[in-house]
């Protein structure tokens, strides 16, 4: 059997004011795969993601990444980590003054930590890379525009231009949808589902919305009160199951 992309072994997770966010996750995620992550406000979708990129330490249990257990690295060993797992947010987290090249360039601060780079003098072949991927996603023609003065799926864009500077091997996106309106939702989606098929890159995401979820992932994981209580293809995600991940009828996006 090949070895997992990433996997937890009974991963607890509780906040210093005493919220428990996870509560003894088991599960591995399959190089390649697409895995969408299911579940209420609160359940622990975020913290999970959190502790995959290396951002939290889990109160126990185990992290691991391929064949190296992760949750135990410290300093230099886990900013190494943490640059070859890109993330997206719902809030695109990209630096509203500067340019969209400037932004993507930025991905590639992990990989590149001479003085140069962060004073922003980055090598032409840098930026002659940070302008594929910008045509990857269909911004060539931006490059030189302020972040600030995008459109919310546009920001999305430039953010996943970012994270392929990373060159990483796996993405995780949390709730990378939930700010856009439909159109704007379905193109970032569809570049996601690209990333995964075309470059086989491992994508773990956050979704909120259930009938997108099944469209684009191959393997659902519902997590509800720091609990898996779904794991499986999305052909198997009947009444029942939902019932179990959502206490309230769970959210559909609607059509533009």
């Amino acid at each position: 059997m090949p070895t997992p992309a990433a996997r937890t072994d009974a991963l607890h997770l509780r906040y210093p004011d005493g919220t428990r966010a996870l509560a003894g996750v088991t599960t591995a995620f399959a190089p390649g795969e697409f895995v969408a992550v299911l579940g209420p406000s609160g359940a622990g979708k975020s913290t999970l993601l959190r502790c995959l990129s290396g951002a939290l330490s889990p109160s126990e249990g185990e992290v691991w990444f391929g064949d190296e257990r992760i949750d135990t690295l410290r300093g230099e060993a886990r900013r190494q980590h943490r640059a070859r797992v890109a993330m997206i947010f719902q809030q695109f987290h990209l630096v509203p003054r500067l340019s969209v090249l400037a932004n993507v360039l930025a991905g590639s601060l992990g990989r590149d930590r001479s003085p140069r780079t962060w004073l922003r003098q980055f090598p032409k072949e840098a930026q002659a890379e940070a302008r594929g991927h910008l045509a990857r996603v269909g911004l060539a023609d931006l490059e030189e525009r302020r972040a600030d003065q995008l459109s919310g799926g546009q920001k999305q864009r430039v953010a996943i231009a970012r994270a392929l500077c990373q060159h990483p091997s796996m993405l995780l996106a949390d709730e990378p949808i939930a700010a856009l309106d439909p159109r704007s939702a379905s193109q970032v989606m569809d570049l996601v589902a690209a990333l995964n098929r075309d470059d086989g890159l491992t994508v773990i995401a956050n979704l909120h919305h259930v009938d997108v979820a099944t469209k684009y992932a191959s393997r659902i994981l519902g997590i509800r009160d720091g609990l898996v209580v779904f794991d499986g293809p999305p052909s198997n995600l009947n009444e029942a199951a939902l019932e179990a991940i959502y206490p309230t009828p769970p959210p559909l996006l609607e059509t533009a």
